[in-house]
């Protein structure tokens, strides 16, 4: 049996071109290829944050454990440097989340014919890969880092201010990121 391809001009063939097309959206082309790796990479950039997150709620439940004991009658409240210490460590929990979603919902340029009249879409998209990529190493460093933070180390200011450091050098970066795609310029 030989079978034969319809030519370009047939009903079929313009089905089978639609249907791999999706009716307007290419998978193959390099503009969808960016946006799909742009996508991709804020994920794992997110993942990682979403890692680091999880450590310091470990961190949390062992310092309170730890250092936070129920009252008694003897001593009814906690010692306020310790409360100021946990409050530290789950307001830089709770930073780092909204980090997280903030991340998550970062903007890709839309795929209109205006954005594409003022930017050349497929570079735009590759140096916003270029500059999610810089966030996933933030996360990862910050992961790691809050992984390696003993409990104790959340009585002393070291800790938190390094990964406070960690965590406003990656808000700069998502701020660098949303300025990529401001109109002022090719």
């Amino acid at each position: 049996m030989n079978y034969k391809l319809p030519g370009e001009g047939s009903p079929l063939w313009e089905t089978w071109h639609m249907l791999l097309n999706g009716y307007g959206y290419n998978w193959y082309r390099a503009d969808n290829q960016a946006r799909a790796d742009d996508l991709l990479v804020r994920q794992k950039a997110g993942y990682f944050l979403g890692l680091a997150a999880s450590k310091l709620l470990e961190a949390e439940t062992a310092y309170q454990r730890k250092y936070l004991p129920p009252g008694t009658r003897e001593h009814p409240f906690p010692p306020p440097d310790k409360v100021a210490a946990h409050r530290r460590l789950r307001d830089l929990r709770q930073a780092i989340l909204s980090m997280e979603a903030a991340v998550r919902s970062l903007p890709a340029p839309p795929t209109d014919k205006i954005w594409q009249r003022h930017r050349q879409e497929v570079a735009t998209l590759k140096r916003l890969t270029d500059a999610d990529v810089g966030l996933i190493g933030a996360a990862k460093l910050l992961a790691d880092e809050s992984e390696k933070t003993a409990v104790d180390q959340w009585n002393e200011n070291e800790a938190p201010e390094r990964l406070t450091a960690i965590l406003e050098q990656f808000k700069d970066l998502v701020e660098a990121r949303r300025a990529l795609l401001l109109l002022d310029g090719p």
